[in-house]
Order: C-alpha cells, then sequence, then structure tokens
C-alpha cells in the first residue's frame, strides 16, 4: 500500500496541486495587478482632465440594428468614440423571464468591460422590453457618469445622467 501511494498517489496529487493553482495565480494577479492598471489609468485620466466616451448598447428589439443608427447620432452630437469603447449587447430572441439571468450575466460582464475602460461618460442606449430596462438602470446605479437615451420621434434624445443632481 506505501508503494502505491508513493508511486501513484504522491506524483498525481504535485500535478493535479500544479493545475489547481494555475486559476489561483491567475486570479491574484488580476485582482493586484489588474486593479493596479484601471486605478492608474483611471487617474491619469482625472489627473490630466481627459476622459474618454463610452457607449453601450442594449438591443433587445427583433429584426432591427441600432448600432449604425446610434454611430450616427453620437456622430452628428460631436461626440467622437473609438470602436473599441463601443459595448453592444444583442439579443434579438423572445425576452422573457426564464432567459433573464442569463441576460443579466451577460450584461454584467459586459459593464466589467466597460469599468475597465474606466470611461469619463458612459452614454447608454436600450431597446427592448421596459423590466429589462429597469435591471439595467440598476446595474448603472451607482456608476459614474452615465448618459441615458431615448428614441423619440426617429431620432435619439439624450434625457441627461442617470444620477440627476436633485437626487
Amino acid at each position: 500500500m506505501r508503494d502505491f501511494i508513493m508511486t501513484w498517489l504522491d506524483p498525481i496529487s504535485v500535478v493535479v496541486g500544479l493545475i489547481v493553482s494555475i486559476p489561483i495565480f491567475w486570479t491574484w494577479w488580476e485582482v493586484t495587478l489588474g486593479r493596479k492598471r484601471r486605478h492608474k489609468a483611471w487617474y491619469e485620466n482625472a489627473r490630466k482632465g481627459k476622459s474618454v466616451d463610452a457607449v453601450l448598447i442594449v438591443d433587445l428589439l427583433a429584426g432591427a440594428d441600432m448600432k449604425p443608427e446610434v454611430l450616427r447620432h453620437l456622430k452628428q452630437q460631436g461626440v467622437e468614440v473609438e470602436d473599441s469603447h463601443v459595448f453592444e449587447m444583442n439579443e434579438h430572441g423572445e425576452v422573457t423571464p426564464e432567459n433573464l439571468p442569463d441576460l443579466v450575466a451577460r450584461l454584467r460582464a459586459l459593464l466589467a468591460d466597460v469599468s475597465r475602460l474606466a470611461p469619463g461618460e458612459l452614454h447608454v442606449f436600450f431597446g427592448g422590453p421596459s423590466g429589462f430596462a429597469m435591471l439595467v438602470g440598476a446595474e448603472l446605479a451607482n456608476k459614474g457618469n452615465v448618459h441615458i437615451y431615448q428614441r423619440t420621434h426617429g431620432k435619439y434624445q439624450d434625457w441627461g445622467p442617470i444620477r440627476h443632481a436633485y437626487f
């Protein structure tokens, strides 16, 4: 029995330990250095008074693609946004309470990508059910400078920041 443990189980436990340590070190790296990198980017932008804008498009409308129209609207308003700063969530199927957990998980992952960018302003364009709009608002409630846009009479209207001064 001792030979079995020393010959087989000991080397296997070493290999399993090494495999398990990889995600642990990866997580440590992201938490410590990733957080420092994001804070440094935010601090540099804040110190220089320079900020980048980002766009979040939540498109849950069947048969429509909001992105070209949104980018055209922003360009008309004089807001220049790089392609890498446009974040889009498309779900052209039916939005139901059954697929809601998956949609919220995808939204949170997308918002994590937005947070890594540390934008000065986030322009949010939403198309879809009002119930999901409330969930998007809840996820964005504690973010910084978030502007909400609504499509009215064939064009987008800026409704201002998600957190108004009188709140």
